[in-house]
């Protein structure tokens, strides 16, 4: 059971009420440390993504209300610098359905090939179904970073984290931990969500 959380809280800049995306928040909940932040080894490293996988189910189960299986398999992909966040998950989202998933082993074993390149790697449940989690490992290299940064990082080892995203609109209440996949439930919860901030926007505004 989790004693606590950290909640980071990103959101998009809006010019005027028309433009609704700026209604639409992340959380990134994690555990606290040094649980969740962990320094790696590459010796280890299919070890410690399965216990760092255990985490993030064990996070899952306790804020979202799904049913989440242990039996995982793994996507990939890179966190690039230079998108929007919000355009980076939509297109990210587009590439993972064409992917197959890996088991922890082949994962692994495609993540050791560039090791040295990573500057951190984060968890994410991408899907729970019925009788498996498929986990997506989005990592960031350290020559996404500019030259001077990069020269103070370069031989750090990579760090490993496991994050949630949590929908804007589930302060206080379970989710569903596949809110980023869309769906009917999703889009309900969210326009109601929008029209409750709506309202609040327009009276803060007229005071």
């Amino acid at each position: 059971m989790l004693n606590s959380f950290e909640i980071f809280l990103v959101q998009k800049n809006h010019s005027n009420i028309n433009n609704f995306d700026f209604l639409v928040a992340v959380s990134f909940i994690c555990q606290p440390l040094p649980n969740i932040i962990k320094k790696m080894k590459n010796e280890s490293l299919e070890t410690i993504i399965s216990n760092a996988t255990s985490d993030l189910i064990d996070m899952a189960t306790d804020i979202c209300w799904n049913k989440i299986s242990r039996n995982c398999e793994f996507i990939m992909s890179e966190i690039k610098n230079n998108e929007e966040f919000s355009e980076q998950n939509k297109t990210r989202n587009k590439l993972n359905a064409q992917k197959i998933p890996k088991s922890l082993n082949e994962i692994s074993v495609d993540l050791k090939c560039f090791y040295e390149e990573i500057y951190d790697i984060n968890l994410h449940i991408y899907n729970s179904l019925k009788n498996k989690t498929i986990i997506e490992i989005r990592y960031f290299l350290k020559s996404s970073f500019q030259k001077e940064f990069y020269s103070t990082i370069k031989d750090n080892e990579p760090m490993l984290y496991c994050k949630i995203n949590k929908p804007p609109y589930a302060s206080g209440r379970k989710f569903d931990v596949n809110w980023e996949l869309g769906g009917i439930r999703h889009e309900w919860n969210l326009f109601w969500y929008r029209i409750k901030n709506i309202g609040w926007y327009l009276s803060a505004t007229v005071k």
